[in-house]
């Protein structure tokens, strides 16, 4: 019954995450307008704000407009279930609040890439901040060398191959790599890599779509998931 309310609680959670990732890049208020079909414009009533059910009794489509609503607001509601059921199942500690702001982070970031296809600085700075605070205040080890060594490569790679990394995610890794080490950041470049490149090549033999540009922080966030379900 616990995981079925942590579920539930995830997913609004989840729902207000996607919220976030739309208005903070455009410098729009989270609290107003109330929430909105994107296309339209109309306001949405309370049976159209049902994490998970309302959009799919809807079939993915405005009341009003009708239009095909994106799938992101979906995955977004499930994949915000489950991280609240990951990081409390066992009970609320210091160190699920902090596995839970980790994997917080990893989740808006993903959606701003894939609504905006960037690493939102204020999501981005204000979450890094927080957990380099915990990291202190438990006394926790910063791996100054990882996280040097691992921005310095991927600079340099940028510069090799300007279309490989965008800056944001040099950024992201860099201070990932800082928190977690080496052996958890090479497990997390592994998954990511490897999420990846399944997605890019079931996109391309089973439905024919040419990938030009690819958000590649939900993948980096595959791979956080990876390194704390191992550990």
């Amino acid at each position: 019954m616990t995981q079925v309310i942590l579920f539930i609680l995830g997913c609004c959670l989840g729902s207000f995450y996607c919220l976030i990732a739309e208005r903070v890049p455009q410098g729009k208020s989270i609290l107003s307008p109330a929430s909105h079909c994107p296309y339209c414009r109309q306001r949405l009533s309370f049976y159209e704000l049902i994490p998970l059910l309302s959009i799919t009794t809807q079939q993915f489509q405005c009341r009003s407009c009708f239009k095909q609503l994106p799938i992101i607001y979906f995955i977004s509601e499930l994949a915000g279930g489950f991280l609240c059921v990951f990081c409390f199942a066992q009970g609320l500690h210091p160190s699920s609040l902090y596995l839970f702001l980790f994997l917080s982070m990893g989740l808006l970031l993903s959606l701003t890439d894939c609504f905006y296809l960037i690493v939102e600085p204020r999501i981005f700075y204000s979450f890094s901040i927080t957990l380099l605070a915990w990291q202190l205040w438990c006394s926790f080890s910063l791996h100054l060398a990882a996280g040097l060594i691992i921005s310095l490569f991927l600079c340099g790679l940028n510069k090799l191959f300007p279309q490989a990394i965008g800056g944001g995610d040099i950024l992201l890794l860099g201070c990932w790599s800082l928190l977690l080490g080496w052996e958890s950041i090479l497990l997390l470049l592994f998954s990511a890599s490897t999420s990846a490149l399944l997605y890019s090549m079931t996109q391309q033999l089973l439905f024919r779509k040419r990938i030009t540009q690819l958000p590649f922080v939900p993948f980096l966030t595959i791979g956080l998931f990876s390194v704390f379900l191992f550990k």
